[in-house]
């Protein structure tokens, strides 16, 4: 009886030790994965890899994802910080969800997309159901300048984490301070991780062996592919970015997705 429970704990004990090894294993094919190709794929090819991404993603031209409204987050951002607010700039408008739900809270919405094929199904829908609102096709990782000076700003759902690089988040995070006053409140929404673990590291690694050899910009530690490109953030980035563009963080909170206001501060 007893060399039975030893040799059947001993069994268990390699079977663990064997699902860590193979866990460990796992990480390093994935992480060497995305490593290899971030590294090899130029900034330009990866923009265009995102954009086939979501041209392939049959829920955005799903009439009633369109229509189903703000997530729960969204509202308790948008009734908490944009309250009395009137003229919103929304970069990142997808195919039109977060536009037609604003606009039907009394919002004056100016939306733009960078995706062509969200921008045409958006636009579509709204002409069918004779709504009155548009979404207007704007350039990659730059906010559109209209003239106009905003109450509020907001990166649709996700798209901060589609933006390459921190000084390219942070110029992006200054167009939109240009065109609001003190005090307007900014909206981010984007991916989390919990720290620099080590498979964030090792996809760095590797990528930038890859970049340093083709003369690139340097891979992130957060970078990764899950297929498209994304970046994944710690709240103090997301804080360290919002101040270099004039924004401070006032809310963070990671419970439903990686959502985050900050405030102009300064002036106009």
């Amino acid at each position: 009886m007893g060399k039975s429970t030893h040799s059947s704990g001993y069994l268990i004990s390699l079977y663990k030790g064997s699902q860590g090894w193979l866990k460990i294993v796992f990480t390093l094919l994935q992480s060497g994965f995305n490593g290899v190709w971030l590294g090899l794929l130029s900034p330009q090819q990866l923009q265009q890899y995102t954009e086939m991404h979501y041209d392939g993603i049959n829920l955005y031209k799903d009439d009633d994802y369109i229509l189903r409204g703000l997530f729960d987050w969204e509202k308790t951002c948008i009734e908490k910080y944009f309250q009395g607010l009137e003229k919103i700039l929304l970069t990142g408008a997808g195919s039109g969800r977060e536009t037609l739900a604003l606009s039907r809270m009394g919002y004056s919405v100016d939306a733009f997309e960078c995706n062509p094929t969200l921008v045409n199904h958006g636009n579509d829908l709204f002409a069918r159901m004779n709504i009155a609102a548009r979404i207007e096709l704007c350039a990659c990782d730059v906010a559109p300048r209209t003239g106009k000076m905003y109450d509020g700003v907001i990166a649709g759902w996700g798209m901060y984490a589609l933006i390459q690089g921190r000084a390219r988040r942070i110029a992006f995070l200054r167009q939109l301070r240009a065109q609001c006053a003190a005090g307007a409140p900014l909206l981010l929404s984007f991916f989390t991780r919990k720290d620099d673990r080590f498979r964030y590291r090792f996809t760095r690694r590797v990528a930038n062996i890859f970049r340093w050899l083709l003369r690139r910009e340097r891979v992130e530690v957060g970078d990764e592919l899950m297929p498209d490109y994304i970046h994944n953030f710690i709240q103090a980035e997301i804080a360290a970015e919002m101040e270099a563009a004039g924004f401070q963080l006032v809310y963070y909170d990671t419970e439903e997705y990686g959502q985050a206001i900050g405030l102009a501060v300064g002036g106009s």
